[in-house]
Protein backbone atom coordinates (compact mmCIF):
# COMPACT_ATOMS: atom_id res chain seq x y z
CA UNK A 1 0.00 0.00 0.00
CA UNK A 2 2.89 2.42 0.63
CA UNK A 3 3.60 2.75 -3.10
CA UNK A 4 0.02 2.84 -4.31
CA UNK A 5 -0.02 0.08 -6.93
CA UNK A 6 -3.33 -1.48 -5.89
CA UNK A 7 -6.68 -0.20 -6.99
CA UNK A 8 -8.39 -1.92 -4.03
CA UNK A 9 -5.99 -0.84 -1.27
CA UNK A 10 -5.77 2.76 -0.13
CA UNK A 11 -2.34 4.35 -0.11
CA UNK A 12 -0.40 7.28 -1.51
CA UNK A 13 -0.72 7.69 -5.27
CA UNK A 14 2.96 6.99 -5.97
CA UNK A 15 3.40 3.83 -8.12
CA UNK A 16 7.18 4.26 -8.54
CA UNK A 17 9.33 1.15 -8.26
CA UNK A 18 12.20 3.37 -7.07
CA UNK A 19 10.71 6.00 -4.80
CA UNK A 20 13.84 8.13 -4.97
CA UNK A 21 13.50 8.86 -8.69
CA UNK A 22 11.07 10.61 -11.00
CA UNK A 23 7.55 11.88 -10.74
CA UNK A 24 4.79 10.09 -8.87
CA UNK A 25 1.41 9.07 -10.25
CA UNK A 26 -0.07 11.89 -8.16
CA UNK A 27 2.25 14.35 -9.93
CA UNK A 28 0.94 13.11 -13.28
CA UNK A 29 -2.79 13.18 -12.46
CA UNK A 30 -2.51 16.56 -10.74
CA UNK A 31 -0.45 18.37 -13.39
CA UNK A 32 -1.04 16.91 -16.86
CA UNK A 33 -3.81 18.42 -18.97
CA UNK A 34 -6.85 16.41 -20.06
CA UNK A 35 -5.47 15.67 -23.52
CA UNK A 36 -2.18 14.33 -22.14
CA UNK A 37 -4.01 12.16 -19.59
CA UNK A 38 -6.40 10.82 -22.23
CA UNK A 39 -3.46 9.93 -24.50
CA UNK A 40 -1.71 8.19 -21.61
CA UNK A 41 -4.76 6.10 -20.70
CA UNK A 42 -5.51 5.29 -24.33
CA UNK A 43 -1.95 4.52 -25.44
CA UNK A 44 -0.66 2.75 -22.33
CA UNK A 45 -3.78 0.83 -21.36
CA UNK A 46 -6.25 0.82 -24.26
CA UNK A 47 -8.77 2.53 -21.96
CA UNK A 48 -11.98 3.05 -23.97
CA UNK A 49 -13.18 5.82 -21.61
CA UNK A 50 -9.86 7.69 -21.65
CA UNK A 51 -11.30 11.11 -22.51
CA UNK A 52 -14.13 10.90 -19.99
CA UNK A 53 -11.76 9.85 -17.22
CA UNK A 54 -9.17 12.50 -18.11
CA UNK A 55 -11.79 15.29 -18.10
CA UNK A 56 -13.14 14.00 -14.78
CA UNK A 57 -9.67 14.03 -13.23
CA UNK A 58 -9.03 17.61 -14.35
CA UNK A 59 -12.45 18.69 -13.04
CA UNK A 60 -11.98 16.90 -9.68
CA UNK A 61 -8.48 18.26 -9.03
CA UNK A 62 -9.76 21.82 -9.44
CA UNK A 63 -11.51 21.24 -6.08
CA UNK A 64 -8.75 19.24 -4.35
CA UNK A 65 -5.62 17.30 -5.31
CA UNK A 66 -5.95 13.60 -6.07
CA UNK A 67 -3.54 12.22 -3.49
CA UNK A 68 -4.44 8.58 -2.79
CA UNK A 69 -5.24 5.43 -4.68
CA UNK A 70 -8.74 5.57 -3.17
CA UNK A 71 -9.24 9.13 -4.46
CA UNK A 72 -8.43 8.03 -8.00
CA UNK A 73 -10.18 4.64 -7.90
CA UNK A 74 -13.39 6.12 -6.49
CA UNK A 75 -13.36 8.95 -9.01
CA UNK A 76 -12.94 6.58 -11.96
CA UNK A 77 -15.66 4.30 -10.61
CA UNK A 78 -18.05 7.26 -10.34
CA UNK A 79 -17.23 8.26 -13.93
CA UNK A 80 -17.40 4.70 -15.33
CA UNK A 81 -19.50 2.43 -13.09
CA UNK A 82 -18.73 -1.30 -13.15
CA UNK A 83 -22.01 -2.37 -14.78
CA UNK A 84 -21.24 -6.05 -14.32
CA UNK A 85 -17.53 -5.86 -15.10
CA UNK A 86 -15.35 -8.04 -12.89
CA UNK A 87 -12.28 -5.79 -12.91
CA UNK A 88 -12.34 -2.43 -11.16
CA UNK A 89 -12.93 0.38 -13.70
CA UNK A 90 -9.70 2.11 -12.62
CA UNK A 91 -7.49 -0.93 -13.33
CA UNK A 92 -6.42 0.31 -16.77
CA UNK A 93 -5.73 3.83 -15.53
CA UNK A 94 -3.54 2.44 -12.76
CA UNK A 95 -1.70 0.33 -15.34
CA UNK A 96 -1.10 3.36 -17.57
CA UNK A 97 0.12 5.50 -14.68
CA UNK A 98 2.43 2.76 -13.36
CA UNK A 99 3.89 2.27 -16.82
CA UNK A 100 4.46 6.02 -17.23
CA UNK A 101 6.10 6.81 -13.88
CA UNK A 102 8.41 3.79 -14.17
CA UNK A 103 9.18 4.28 -17.89
CA UNK A 104 8.24 0.64 -18.42
CA UNK A 105 7.91 0.89 -22.19
CA UNK A 106 11.26 2.66 -22.41
CA UNK A 107 12.80 -0.07 -20.26
CA UNK A 108 11.25 -2.74 -22.45
CA UNK A 109 12.59 -1.07 -25.58
CA UNK A 110 16.08 -0.74 -24.06
CA UNK A 111 15.97 -4.38 -22.92
CA UNK A 112 14.91 -5.63 -26.34
CA UNK A 113 17.68 -3.65 -28.04
CA UNK A 114 20.27 -4.97 -25.58
CA UNK A 115 19.01 -8.53 -26.08
CA UNK A 116 19.22 -8.18 -29.86
CA UNK A 117 22.84 -6.96 -29.56
CA UNK A 118 23.82 -9.98 -27.46
CA UNK A 119 22.00 -12.70 -29.42
CA UNK A 120 24.23 -15.01 -31.40
CA UNK A 121 23.64 -15.11 -35.16
CA UNK A 122 20.57 -17.25 -35.72
CA UNK A 123 19.69 -16.96 -32.02
CA UNK A 124 16.12 -16.57 -30.86
CA UNK A 125 14.50 -14.28 -28.37
CA UNK A 126 11.19 -15.12 -26.76
CA UNK A 127 9.17 -12.38 -25.10
CA UNK A 128 5.99 -13.15 -23.17
CA UNK A 129 3.72 -10.17 -22.61
CA UNK A 130 0.46 -9.79 -20.75
CA UNK A 131 -0.87 -6.52 -22.14
CA UNK A 132 -1.61 -5.44 -25.70
CA UNK A 133 0.49 -2.32 -25.11
CA UNK A 134 3.60 -4.37 -24.40
CA UNK A 135 2.70 -6.74 -27.24
CA UNK A 136 3.03 -3.79 -29.61
CA UNK A 137 6.40 -2.87 -28.12
CA UNK A 138 7.87 -6.32 -28.65
CA UNK A 139 7.92 -5.79 -32.39
CA UNK A 140 11.44 -6.50 -33.60
CA UNK A 141 11.95 -5.10 -37.06
CA UNK A 142 9.19 -6.51 -39.26
CA UNK A 143 8.46 -9.49 -37.05
CA UNK A 144 6.46 -9.77 -33.86
CA UNK A 145 7.34 -12.38 -31.27
CA UNK A 146 4.11 -14.36 -31.01
CA UNK A 147 2.76 -17.51 -29.44
CA UNK A 148 3.54 -19.34 -32.70
CA UNK A 149 7.22 -18.43 -32.38
CA UNK A 150 7.14 -19.52 -28.73
CA UNK A 151 5.67 -22.88 -29.68
CA UNK A 152 8.31 -23.38 -32.40
CA UNK A 153 11.00 -22.61 -29.84
CA UNK A 154 9.49 -25.08 -27.38
CA UNK A 155 9.33 -27.71 -30.12
CA UNK A 156 13.02 -27.18 -30.93
CA UNK A 157 14.02 -27.40 -27.26
CA UNK A 158 11.91 -30.51 -26.79
CA UNK A 159 13.47 -32.16 -29.86
CA UNK A 160 16.91 -31.59 -28.34
CA UNK A 161 15.76 -33.03 -25.01
CA UNK A 162 16.23 -29.72 -23.21
CA UNK A 163 12.62 -29.29 -22.15
CA UNK A 164 9.39 -31.14 -22.68
CA UNK A 165 6.40 -29.40 -24.18
CA UNK A 166 4.44 -30.29 -21.06
CA UNK A 167 7.07 -28.63 -18.80
CA UNK A 168 7.10 -25.49 -20.93
CA UNK A 169 3.32 -25.21 -21.07
CA UNK A 170 3.03 -25.84 -17.33
CA UNK A 171 5.50 -23.01 -16.68
CA UNK A 172 3.63 -20.72 -19.08
CA UNK A 173 0.28 -21.55 -17.47
CA UNK A 174 1.67 -20.91 -13.98
CA UNK A 175 3.07 -17.57 -15.14
CA UNK A 176 -0.28 -16.57 -16.63
CA UNK A 177 -2.13 -17.69 -13.48
CA UNK A 178 0.15 -15.60 -11.26
CA UNK A 179 -0.37 -12.61 -13.54
CA UNK A 180 -4.16 -13.04 -13.44
CA UNK A 181 -4.07 -13.33 -9.64
CA UNK A 182 -2.07 -10.12 -9.37
CA UNK A 183 -4.76 -8.37 -11.45
CA UNK A 184 -7.52 -9.76 -9.24
CA UNK A 185 -5.89 -8.37 -6.10
CA UNK A 186 -5.15 -5.00 -7.69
Amino acid sequence: PERGFGVNVNGPLDMRMDQTRGQTAADVVNSWDAEELARLFRDNADEPEARRIARGIVRERSFRPIATTRDLADLVERLCPRRGRHAHPATRCFQALRMEVNDELGGLDRGLKAAMRTLAPGGRLCVITFESVTDRHTALGDSLVTAAVLLRLIDALEAKGIVTLNDALTTLNMTMELHNRSLAFG
